[in-house]
């Protein structure tokens, strides 16, 4: 069996990813790669790479409509934060009628892929031709359905901070 029939599978099975809700989103990089900056006394200390990070979340509601971030954070290696997607992109399809490749298609996988995809292009662009290495994420993302007003505050604090516990996180590498 292959490596690819192994990989376990992320997204909720017949969950529809452009449904009106919130979304509770983890993007980490490869190997868990220290890119973004460095927690000091509690705070994370953005280099240019973390403020870009910030900067590209910060325009996911402009580049698409009836969204928005409502919670954030950059670590040194990965992000966190809430996307709420509003009614405008409720389907009315039965998932299990869906291909794959018309799943992957639904906002929410879409925004991240695009999202990915910006973040490294412009990684490249701030190093000029000197580059460290480049911006490498890792494959997927982790996404959690915000059920429940309690949830969601409990996410916002865990979000709000995290940078006080990075050393107990479990992305964390010294």
């Amino acid at each position: 069996m292959d490596n690819l029939s192994q990989r376990k599978q992320l997204r909720l099975k017949d969950y529809d990813y452009s449904q009106a809700g919130c979304y509770f989103l983890t993007i980490c990089t490869k190997d868990k790669k220290n890119y973004f900056g460095h927690i000091k006394d509690g705070t994370m200390q953005l280099n240019k790479y973390g403020k870009m990070i910030v900067d590209c979340i910060s325009k996911i509601p402009h580049l698409y409509a009836d969204t928005t971030i409502d919670c954030k954070v950059v670590m040194p290696n990965h992000v966190h934060f809430i996307l709420t997607v509003g009614v405008a992109y409720h389907a009315t399809r039965n998932m299990a009628e869906m291909s794959t490749q018309e799943k992957s298609k639904m906002l929410i996988p879409k925004i991240v892929q695009q999202f990915k995809t910006a973040t490294v292009k412009l990684s490249k662009r701030l190093d000029g031709l000197h580059t460290m290495q480049p911006l490498q994420w890792q494959r997927g993302y982790y996404d959690h359905i915000i059920r429940s007003e309690e949830s969601y505050q409990k996410i916002c604090e865990y979000i709000e901070t995290n940078p006080l516990k990075w050393e107990l996180d479990q992305y964390y590498i010294d």
